[in-house]
């Protein structure tokens, strides 16, 4: 049987064609040119995903969570554009609909990556106080009358610039200086052993701690103040009470006689007399 199967094989000859070498062969689903464009266009709305998140990390000032992004986005970047490679390898297989939806997400695509481009800049990972610039000029300044005096004249005019902080300033600038970030100027300033030693960068944080409680104080002040002036105000324009020394003395009143003419008077008269 098998002599007879190899004989009849040989016998159609080295150029026959099987049968079933005739029929197309099909391309697997996941090869399929709308296949291939709709998971491009997945892969563009990640990237857009991504871009998103690196600049929520940039709003939010967090230099680890930028980074973190950043790093996403590129391998985002990185599976869009291989996604796009493989469309445009089976592009001739493409249909006119496809075509529309392949260009659409290609444009997206471009818009995504020129938004990366403006994506280069990590947060610093803190935010310039309002007096910055004055209080940085105060501490590099050469200290006058030795280090003890200078530092000691320094640190009231820390301490003066500090109060035109608000609360919120100054417990953000504590933050910056105990976490040390660095390129943060005011933190590599103000930092113990370079040019404070611990007991004044104590006494400064303490000083940048008690900012709360000194608005609070100063805001009840000013309140009892308000106060005072608004009752001196209104006993200003009340009128005076009067008292039996303050009011005026009337005349005692006389009480008339009615009179007629002639008999009342002759008889008023008369009675006078």
């Amino acid at each position: 049987m098998a002599g007879y199967v190899v004989s009849e094989y040989e016998s159609r000859g080295r150029g026959h064609t099987p049968s079933y070498a005739q029929v197309p062969r099909r391309t697997p689903p996941d090869h399929q040119p709308s296949d291939q464009i709709s998971q491009f266009v997945r892969e563009v709305a990640a990237v857009g995903a991504a871009v998103e998140g690196v600049r929520q990390a940039h709003a939010a000032n967090n230099p680890v969570r930028w980074h973190e992004a950043k790093h996403a986005l590129e391998r985002e970047l990185a599976t869009a554009t291989k996604a796009l490679e493989s469309v445009r390898a089976a592009a001739t297989a493409t249909p006119l609909a496809g075509q529309e939806e392949l260009a659409s997400a290609e444009a997206a695509f471009a818009d995504h990556q020129a938004s990366v481009r403006t994506l280069a800049e990590a947060p610093r990972g803190w935010k310039a106080a309002s007096r910055e610039a004055e209080l940085l000029a105060i501490v590099s300044a050469p200290n006058e009358g030795g280090a003890k005096d200078g530092w000691e004249r320094k640190t009231t005019a820390l301490k003066r610039e500090l109060d035109q902080l608000s609360a919120a300033e100054c417990q953000t600038l504590a933050q910056r200086i105990r976490k040390q970030s660095p390129g943060d100027p005011i933190a590599s300033a103000l930092a113990p052993g370079v040019r404070m030693n611990q007991s004044r960068y104590d006494d400064l944080l303490g000083y940048l701690d008690g900012a709360r409680k000194r608005a609070a104080l100063r805001a009840s002040i000013e309140a009892t103040h308000t106060e005072s002036r608004e009752a001196t105000n209104t006993s200003a324009h009340e009128p005076p009470i009067e008292t039996a020394e303050t009011s005026p003395q009337l005349e005692p009143r006389v009480p008339s006689v009615a009179v007629s003419e002639p008999e009342a008077l002759d008889a008023t008269l008369r009675a006078v007399l």
